[in-house]
């Protein structure tokens, strides 16, 4: 489609759905207010595709949107399903304003901060990926990686495992791992060292395995019950290659068109594979029910799609829910529960899965799943979270507009990778997994990644590291020249 034709579209969608949402509110229709919600969607989509690899991460953003927030509804259409939850109309009508205002927000912040400036502008800094110190942290980062990867496969498969014989559910209740603390912990640093390593921009031929086995673990990563485990690492990987193109790319193209054409392509065949995955995660003696290939789709947007509910769960336990901050509850728990402030501080840190910690904790996802059914909460499961719910429980709709506008300043200014050092786009692309989850996990998740003691002890240790063996190379040197002139 051509650009000036996206353009109309992306203004026609925009009109239309700010005047079907307006009539939507004064008619209290339920139907109309849909629409409106899935025009603006549009009209993003369309605005992101203008531009689309310099807007490719809010391009990403519109699409976990609609998987975890409108695909529910829109697979609705086409199929019979019995509505379990039965929410009365008011609260259905919020939560579709809620998913309007987070939308039209995130595009007006994106447009908002990718036009002004809050500092004098300064010429983009030309980063040498090819020095001496890009090369020597290229290269400890990936020793890492190797060295960290075998401890990663194993609390990886031992979790697979246990998934396989004691069923998804018990994962969150039962679950400990019998491997010593320090295996765990070193399994942790894995992905780290690999996002290190992705942001020194290695070629193609340095970057190649490395890759192919982080995908793979991706693949295995699912076999623990969690889908998004293994498709937010595959998109991520797509990302920074979009990103590539214009980075150190040596003068080739790492996400061309037809690239883009064939994962397309393969969409709607992993889709259908998750859809089938799905149907037995709970219960690996179940089988998938036999269905045609556009139903296998629908169910996936169809099951997918559920985190729309936690936004109506919120309005209909408002009263009931714990007056606290849960946008920012993730980032609470880790500065509380962390190994540091443990040392210093009694703060009382409950097991998940309990009605202490669903009553006494930050985590909002186990706050309503226990308040909406108990017995479901403890048996291991959950109903997920939303930023959209929990910024309305923080602050009404401004909390809506407010996340929404701290996305988009990620996607505007932080995900512009050009002329960033290592540790700014490594910490990015650590946050990144958590971002591009939002519309279904907790608001302020991507933010602990930034504060997190582990994180930085890593990242502390390799730059050091290659200081100074960069000291010593310079001692060599200096050592052989000062020899060769005696």
């Amino acid at each position: 489609m051509k650009i000036a034709t996206l353009k109309v579209v992306r203004v026609a969608s925009f009109a239309l759905s700010v005047i079907l949402f307006i009539l939507g509110l004064l008619m209290q229709d339920l139907s109309i207010l849909n629409y409106s919600v899935f025009l603006i969607w549009v009209c993003n989509i369309c605005y992101a595709v203008e531009r689309f690899y310099d807007r490719i991460f809010f391009f990403a953003f519109q699409v976990t949107f609609f998987t975890f927030l409108m695909g529910r509804t829109v697979a609705g259409v086409f199929l019979k399903r019995e509505d379990y939850y039965h929410f009365s109309n008011e609260i259905l009508l919020h939560t579709e304003v809620c998913l309007f205002i987070a939308l039209i927000s995130i595009l007006f912040g994106y447009i908002f901060f990718t036009r002004v400036r809050f500092t004098k502008q300064k010429a983009v800094v030309e980063v040498d990926y090819n020095s001496s110190r890009y090369l020597i942290i290229r290269k400890i980062s990936l020793y890492l990686y190797w060295a960290m990867l075998p401890f990663n496969m194993l609390i990886i498969a031992e979790k697979a495992i246990f998934v396989r014989i004691m069923g998804y559910a018990n994962y969150y209740v039962d679950y400990t791992s019998r491997f010593p603390y320090f295996i765990t912990k070193f399994g942790d640093i894995c992905p780290l060292a690999f996002y290190i390593f992705l942001a020194t921009m290695p070629n193609k031929k340095e970057i190649k395995w490395p890759t192919i086995i982080f995908f793979v673990r991706a693949v295995i990563l699912m076999f623990t019950g969690k889908r998004a485990d293994f498709v937010v690492p595959v998109l991520l990987l797509l990302l920074y290659f979009a990103k590539r193109n214009e980075i150190n790319s040596g003068g080739e193209q790492w996400l061309s068109s037809k690239h883009l054409r064939m994962v397309a392509i393969a969409v709607p065949v992993v889709l259908v594979v998750l859809f089938s995955f799905n149907t037995s995660r709970f219960d690996a003696s179940k089988k998938a029910e036999s269905n045609s290939f556009f139903e296998s789709i629908l169910g996936f947007f169809d099951n997918t799609g559920f985190s729309v509910n936690v936004i109506s769960f919120e309005k209909e336990y408002e009263e009931r829910i714990p007056n606290k901050i849960y946008s920012f509850g993730d980032t609470t728990d880790y500065l509380r529960e962390n190994v540091l402030t443990q040392l210093f501080f009694d703060f009382p840190v409950y097991r998940t899965q309990t009605a202490e910690k669903a009553l006494y904790g930050n985590n909002f996802s186990q706050t309503v799943t226990y308040l909406r059914s108990p017995s479901y909460y403890l048996s291991g499961r959950g109903y997920g979270s939303s930023y959209i719910a929990e910024a309305y429980h923080d602050f009404g709709y401004f909390g809506i507009i407010l996340w929404s506008f701290i996305y988009s300043y990620m996607f505007a200014k932080v995900y512009s990778f050009k002329g960033k050092g290592v540790i700014y786009v490594a910490l990015a692309l650590q946050a990144l997994h958590y971002i591009l989850l939002a519309p279904r996990n907790m608001a302020s998740a991507f933010m602990s990644e930034y504060i997190n003691v582990n994180t930085w002890i890593v990242i502390a240790a390799v730059l050091v590291l290659a200081n100074v063996i960069r000291r010593r190379t310079r001692v060599g040197i200096n050592y052989m020249g000062s020899v060769r002139n005696s």
